[in-house]
């Protein structure tokens, strides 16, 4: 097959317009580059490659369609210049987190940095399942993707409103811990070993009277010692989900 030359090609048009939320929330794709990032992806839909190399040629057969395109081409709708795929746009339900032992709550993160930060440590730290509750930031952008090193194909992620997710979290049995610089208990006071779900709320807000009125929560707060008052969403939910997993004694 020819490569794609033209900024007019219906492909690279695509590959524009899946920058934008609408367009990938139209079609149900996003847009994933980097040879970590695509090496994780269960299926693609289209791999677009400007030379044929060794990673190219393996993931061709995980790919429905491969097309070739020039490199500056792809440069302009990627910010490596190589490759870059799409994949379609699947989340998990309810059934996927249902019987895990330990989850990671997000509500109203808005900054794709650190959503997909956050993503990136949840799956180091052994997290079995991700919930995004109200959100913000779309979990399919690019910054998300690029920032969660892939770690968005290895997570069951749940989308849901917030109340629907502690509906869950209660009828389920789930010890919910959440993170205030407000609690009068730190962070390392609670037994993780029990079935936990550790909650993150937003970097400017942090997290909304739901949880930190629900006598089913558990507030908790990382100590302080300097002048701010507050750490970003995805140190805090580092801190406490590596708690976590000295607790339970996954780290060798």
């Amino acid at each position: 097959m020819e490569p794609i030359t033209s900024r007019q090609n219906g492909h690279f048009k695509k590959l524009q317009d899946l920058h934008k939320r609408e367009v990938r929330d139209s079609l149900g794709e996003f847009l994933v580059e980097g040879e970590k990032e695509i090496s994780l992806a269960k299926e693609i839909d289209t791999l677009y490659y400007s030379e044929m190399t060794p990673f190219v040629n393996e993931m061709k057969k995980k790919s429905s369609l491969t097309i070739p395109m020039t490199k500056q081409l792809l440069e302009n709708v990627s910010y490596r210049g190589d490759c870059i795929a799409v994949c379609k746009s699947k989340l998990s339900s309810w059934a996927d987190i249902k019987n895990s032992s330990l989850v990671l709550l997000l509500e109203a993160i808005e900054k794709p940095g650190n959503l997909g930060g956050v993503l990136r440590t949840a799956d180091a730290a052994g997290v079995e399942g991700i919930i995004i509750a109200d959100p913000v930031v779309d979990i399919f952008n690019p910054n998300v993707v690029r920032a969660s090193l892939g770690a968005i194909f290895c997570l069951p992620i749940v989308q849901s409103s917030a109340k629907e997710a502690l509906a869950f979290l209660e009828k389920n049995h789930f010890q919910i811990v959440v993170t205030t610089p407000s609690a009068k208990k730190f962070y390392h006071d609670v037994d993780y070993k029990k079935r936990t779900c550790i909650v993150v709320g937003s970097e400017s807000m942090g997290l909304t009277p739901l949880w930190l009125e629900n006598k089913n929560c558990t507030p908790v707060k990382i100590p302080m010692k300097g002048h701010v008052d507050s750490l970003n969403a995805s140190i805090s939910a580092s801190v406490v989900m590596y708690e976590a997993i000295r607790q339970r004694n996954l780290v060798s």
